[in-house]
């Protein structure tokens, strides 16, 4: 009987954990994409940037 408590008891904390986790693991998961989608955002700016500039040195 008492092993069936620590059981559920124990349990009862690893899906607490597991929750609390899930939740961190999303918002740190958010700010990843974030920053990868800004990453690619100036990656893209650059490249334009450069083919621009490239091509006015070609025109000259």
């Amino acid at each position: 009987m008492f092993s069936m408590c620590l059981f559920v008891f124990a349990f009862h904390m690893l899906l607490q954990v597991e929750i609390t986790f899930n939740r961190y693991f999303g918002i740190i998961f958010q700010m990843l994409k974030q920053i990868i989608r800004i990453r690619l955002h100036y990656t893209h700016i650059e490249k334009k940037l450069s083919t621009r500039v490239s091509e006015y040195h070609f025109k000259s």
